[in-house]
């Protein structure tokens, strides 16, 4: 009985991470590379492995991992899952980029203020000036024009409303 490819492509991946761990777990294994642990309050002493081991571990790695990852694609590739490496566009003639850069530089221009304008942030424009309340004209002389106080304000309306000052 076969595996669901989705499994098998999990296990695979699985066991290529696995097998990027086999250098440092056989380094480690054989006593090639030590690692030396101390407590935390302590001075940690000095390295017992010496710089070529290290220098020698990393170098297999440079080599192993390509070969753990071209692995794993020949595996899933045989698998169904076929690797592409990501299309990209085609880099656009000099001639397009020339041209698309002095589009750019004409529209730059024109957003640009214009020659001998102060450097800066632009300032916002004041806003304009609310219209003034026309001028109360006095009231005629005659007594039908006058208020009950005797002032030449015209008199409130009767809306039911309470007014400041208590007059009722």
């Amino acid at each position: 009985m076969a595996l669901p490819r989705t499994l098998a492509k999990a296990l695979v991946t699985v066991a290529a991470v696995a097998a990027l761990s086999a250098p440092a777990v056989v380094a480690l294994a054989t006593g090639w590379i030590t690692i030396h642990f101390t407590a935390w309050n302590a001075r940690p002493g000095p390295d017992p492995t010496p710089v070529e081991a290290w220098a020698l571990l990393a170098l297999v790695y440079l080599v192993w991992v390509p070969l753990v990852v071209a692995g794993l694609v020949i595996v899933l590739d045989r698998l169904g899952f076929r690797y592409a490496p990501v299309e990209r566009d085609r880099r656009p003639s000099r001639k397009q980029r020339r041209r698309r850069a002095a589009g750019l530089r004409y529209l730059q221009g024109r957003e640009a203020p214009p020659a001998g304008a102060p450097r800066g942030r632009p300032r916002r424009p004041a806003p304009p000036p609310e219209p003034a309340a026309p001028p109360l004209s006095p009231a005629p002389a005659s007594a039908a024009g006058r208020c009950p106080s005797g002032d030449r304000t015209p008199p409130l309306p009767d809306d039911g409303l309470p007014r400041p000052g208590g007059g009722d």
